[in-house]
């Protein structure tokens, strides 16, 4: 079962995951953390809420490997420019389309995750507060190391020899202003960096359309204080996204349709075992996934958006 859908089912049935407050007289559900250590489905359902908001959970779509090898192909527009398009006379056929298919790849699924432990004495008292604390620890670690996996794939196609783009920038995403007596010109906004960067994609990618733009803490955290939050998404009419783990002063605007994929062997697992050696019982969690790059000239990575790092 995929992460997402996991996600979905855990949505469907949330009222069931969560125990009740002893705050403002309502009772703790006693049974909350033994009824959830029993069912590693709900605990994979629960961590999967917080993984599914990676970056490659907003980007890509998910699919699975069972070998653990994900077999695909990378295309640019020069990969399939077609030949024989042309009109059809009467009684005549329409030319055949050509094109150069690339070449199958391979990518082996890796293999991260983590366990945690809860004593029967918590499962005893009722206590699910460290049950909930490891899912969530859980969650965050998987959750940073898909992040991870993304910024190094988009870091090795947007490189001078690879087959994405890069554009250096003068233009300050921090420090603009858009009113007053001395708003900066509209060429050295951050919107102009995003127009220069859909016109790489629809001149160099295959099919691309502009979606969705990565950005850097620093820098997403000032566009939401300048253009107000929740603005920068309605104002540039593309997804905006951010996380620790993306290089400062950069971003990478992505047509996201065809872009790639995340890859896992089986989805997110989680097992759980009780260890009577030391009286309690270990959750395990775990994914092996993998990206793949279908159109790798479907990215543009915008260098310098401090105004500093410009052909950095």
């Amino acid at each position: 079962m995929t992460v997402k859908s996991r996600l979905a089912r855990a949505q469907a049935s949330a009222g069931t995951l969560r125990g009740q407050s002893s705050v403002l007289g309502q009772p703790t559900d006693g049974n909350y953390a033994r009824d959830m250590i029993s069912d590693p489905n709900r605990i994979a359902d629960v961590i999967a809420s917080g993984v599914t908001s990676s970056l490659p959970g907003f980007i890509f779509p998910e699919t699975l490997a069972p070998s653990g090898v994900a077999v695909y192909t990378q295309s640019t527009a020069e990969d399939l420019k077609v030949e024989g398009i042309g009109d059809r006379a009467e009684h005549g056929e329409y030319p055949m389309v050509r094109f150069t298919p690339g070449d199958l790849k391979e990518a082996r699924t890796g293999d991260i995750g983590g366990k945690f432990r809860v004593s029967d004495e918590a499962l005893a008292a009722g206590d699910g507060s460290l049950l909930n604390d490891g899912m969530a620890l859980l969650a965050t670690s998987i959750r940073r190391v898909l992040n991870q996996m993304l910024v190094e794939a988009l870091d090795l196609i947007t490189q001078p020899d690879g087959p994405g783009q890069s554009l250096a920038t003068g233009n300050s995403w921090r420090n603009f202003t858009l009113t007053g007596q001395t708003p900066t010109p509209e060429l050295e906004r951050p919107w102009a960096d995003i127009i220069a960067a859909r016109r790489l994609l629809s001149n160099n990618g295959l099919a691309a359309n502009a979606d969705a733009v990565l950005v850097d803490e620093t820098s997403v955290d000032a566009l939401s204080v300048i253009h107000g939050p929740g603005k920068v998404s309605e104002e540039w009419g593309m997804a905006v996204y951010s996380s620790p783990e993306l290089p400062d002063a950069n971003a990478f605007v992505i047509s996201s349709t065809g872009f790639g994929n995340l890859v896992t062997k089986n989805g997110l697992q989680v097992e759980t075992w009780r260890d009577p050696s030391i009286r309690a019982t270990w959750v395990q969690a775990f994914i092996e996934p993998t990206i793949v790059i279908h159109r790798p000239a479907n990215v543009v990575r915008i260098v310098g958006i401090d105004g500093i790092q410009a052909g950095g």
